[in-house]
């Protein structure tokens, strides 16, 4: 196993880029995303974003969220189902977030992990961090898009 070595957006964006080829790297605020296409296994467009949160940079933030949209009338429904997902389900954890747009207002599930790493992360851990939280949310969606309308918009 690797050394470990201070969380920095290059080793993940690094960690990304072989998994899955092409990584955006967004400067303000910092953060990696690849975006997932719907497959047999994916049945929604996702992306996955990897960023480092806290003051002093030692935190770990890895959520995925898809262009499936919910209707103010279903948040509720949509709030319950992440409540059972999340006392069944370790990780990662589910919440509905509220999303403001010219059309309205809508909701939107985002699957969250974060990890505190002050002393530091070895790319092998990375690459296991990211494949729970890549795991766990295609198999929420694959569960969940049975209740909620896939959206056409693109992310």
């Amino acid at each position: 196993m690797s050394d470990l070595v201070p969380l920095d957006l290059d080793m993940i964006a690094t960690c990304l880029r072989l998994e899955h080829g092409g990584v955006h790297i967004n400067d303000t605020p910092p953060y990696c995303r690849v975006r997932f296409f719907p497959t047999e296994y994916i049945p929604c467009e996702m992306s996955l974003v990897g960023a480092i949160d806290g003051e002093e940079r030692i935190i770990l933030r890895l959520n995925a969220y898809t262009n499936v949209k919910i209707a103010e009338a279903q948040w509720g429904e949509a709030i319950s189902r992440c409540n059972v997902w999340n006392a069944s389900t370790r990780w990662p954890k589910a919440y509905r977030y509220r999303e403001e747009h010219d059309q309205g207002v809508t909701g939107q599930i985002i699957l969250d992990q974060q990890y505190f790493l002050r002393d530091g992360i070895t790319p092998e851990q990375f690459r296991g961090l990211y494949r729970v939280i890549y795991e766990g949310a295609c198999d929420f969606w694959v569960e969940h898009t049975k209740y909620f309308p896939i959206s056409e918009d693109k992310q």
